[in-house]
């Protein structure tokens, strides 16, 4: 009789393993990393087998193991190895740590084996060569010195404008000729339209490159994930999960924008950092971790200078480019409405036939909904922080709240009919730290003053883009939190010119690449 160790995905701190008899029928399928089903707490919970003895650790009465998913033993090894230096470092069971590695647990049968012939696609993405500068090509034989073999991850470093992103695709290029695979991980799903057009277009025309966010249907994504095990799909853009993806002969995973808060995962557990994970992954495959950036990490600078990475820098702009002009203007108007001299900026720059970028650290349409009576504003009842005022279109109000608790009602009390002929506006009032939203109240909780004492106060980016629509006469895109997973449209407007000014968080700030005017900062 051997005895089963099985760590389920439950949020028991700390991590507790539970021991299962493995029945006879289920022998030659139950192996160390194997997914089984089994009996928790009277319900049926799949669980990771972390070991097998014949020995019992546990005295009591044991129950048995009802299944066992079939999986293939070389991605079951490599799973588990990840697996368990993930919940080591990250205080979370193996079952967690399983399931964040591993994107299709149950699909871990590979259709197909043996090494995978490049097709005529591939073929043509290693023969077009990408021109660079003499200091772009000293960089990439920097990196391409240590693409095999090297214990060191290797740093690219250089201003905005300096042609980083060409030098890892010159990388990738020479990867892709060696038949090794490699990851490009971006910070923002904003930033995936871009990328996978430039390398469509510089390498091999999309049929070897596939994107893996949270807004790829999973549908695609198990397409994806069948292609990555046979061998088919040998380059990734994602975000930070794609950094788990089990790309056969791994030759590279690149971090842009290395020193972006994104690429840490807060929530569910494990909470860990795709950087970590990829110094991890080339370590124990033999690869490469690029990292790049304007602006080091404080992590990485130190790394740097103290020999733990080596540093492949650049110091100037692509084409001896000059530096954008930075002007400080000064901010006349302090209530919420825009400054003149910005608004004059922006109307220069369009009539100029070139494009606007404006930038605001807030989202929503206004800061805080103040009481005038009492100068009290709207709180969260959960953080005690004030509310943000959004405006939303009955369309997209349904779209924006179907997942999300509207506190005090149920979702469907907050939805109104759908209607293209009457697109009102809907006030709602959210925290950008729990989440929670609620409809704006009918007096001042404090003082007791009724709705109309409540004013707006302050201004996001939705406000923004309202007023300079408004005087530039000219359709105005919108890019923050709450039109992220639509951004797709959202780029290709900007850069197409159907929309010559693009409003923002700090979202507008990470990579993307445009040929603009200049950017006006609030």
């Amino acid at each position: 009789m051997y005895y089963a160790r099985v760590s389920f995905a439950v949020g028991i701190f700390p991590p507790q393993l539970f021991e299962y008899k493995i029945p006879a029928e289920l022998a030659a399928a139950v192996h160390e990393g194997s997914w089984v089903e089994a009996v928790f707490a009277h319900r049926r919970l799949w669980g990771v087998v972390d070991n097998i003895s014949q020995t019992p650790q546990f005295h009591g009465k044991h129950h048995e193991l009802l299944t066992a998913a079939p999986s293939d033993s070389e991605l079951r090894c490599w799973a588990l190895a990840l697996s368990r230096r993930l919940a080591a470092c990250y205080a979370a069971s193996l079952a967690q740590a399983y399931k964040t590695a591993v994107a299709f647990p149950f699909s871990l049968e590979r259709k197909h084996s043996g090494p995978h012939a490049p097709d005529m696609n591939e073929a043509a993405a290693v023969k077009n060569n990408i021109a660079l500068s003499a200091q772009q090509q000293e960089a990439l034989q920097t990196l391409t010195e240590n693409s095999v073999g090297s214990s060191k991850p290797v740093y690219l470093w250089g201003p905005a404008g300096s042609g980083k992103t060409y030098v890892l695709l010159r990388l990738i290029q020479e990867l892709l000729r060696q038949g090794r695979s490699a990851i490009y991980l971006v910070p923002e799903i904003s930033l995936t339209p871009q990328f996978i057009e430039l390398l469509q277009r510089e390498l091999s025309g999309g049929h070897v490159i596939a994107a893996w966010h949270s807004g790829v249907a999973r549908s695609r994504k198990k397409t994806v994930w069948e292609d990555i095990l046979a061998g088919k799909t040998r380059l990734v853009l994602g975000t930070r999960s794609a950094v788990f993806l089990p790309l056969k002969n791994l030759g590279a995973v690149i971090l842009d924008e290395e020193q972006d808060g994104s690429y840490k995962q807060e929530m569910p557990a494990p909470c860990y950092h795709a950087g970590e994970v990829a110094l991890w992954r080339a370590k124990n495959e033999k690869a490469m971790a690029v990292f790049a950036s304007a602006t080091p990490s404080i992590e990485c600078y130190r790394a740097i200078k103290n020999g733990e990475m080596i540093c492949a820098g650049l110091d100037e702009r692509y084409c001896a480019r000059p530096m954008p002009i930075v002007k400080i203007l000064p901010f006349e108007k302090q209530d919420d409405g825009l400054d003149e001299a910005i608004v004059t900026e922006v109307k220069k720059t369009i009539a100029a036939g070139r494009h606007v970028l404006i930038y605001h650290n807030r989202r929503g349409f206004s800061r805080i909904l103040r009481c005038e009576k009492c100068k009290t504003p709207v709180v969260c009842s959960q953080c005690r922080l004030p509310l943000t005022l959004h405006k939303l279109q009955t369309s997209d109000f349904r779209l924006q709240t179907s997942d999300i608790k509207i506190e005090g009602q149920t979702k469907e009390a907050t939805h109104e009919p759908a209607n293209s002929q009457t697109r009102k506006l809907a006030n709602i009032l959210r925290c950008h730290h729990c989440g929670i939203r609620k409809n704006v109240p009918q007096q001042c909780a404090v003082c007791g003053a009724p709705a109309e004492l409540l004013k707006a106060a302050g201004f996001g980016t939705q406000k923004i883009a309202s007023e300079i629509e408004k005087l530039s006469g000219c359709p105005v895109s919108r890019l923050d939190r709450d039109t992220a997973k639509h951004s797709e449209p959202i780029y290709a407007d900007f850069k197409s010119g159907q929309s010559k000014i693009l409003v923002g968080t700090k979202l507008v700030a990470k990579g993307w690449h445009f040929q603009i005017g200049r950017a006006c900062e609030k």
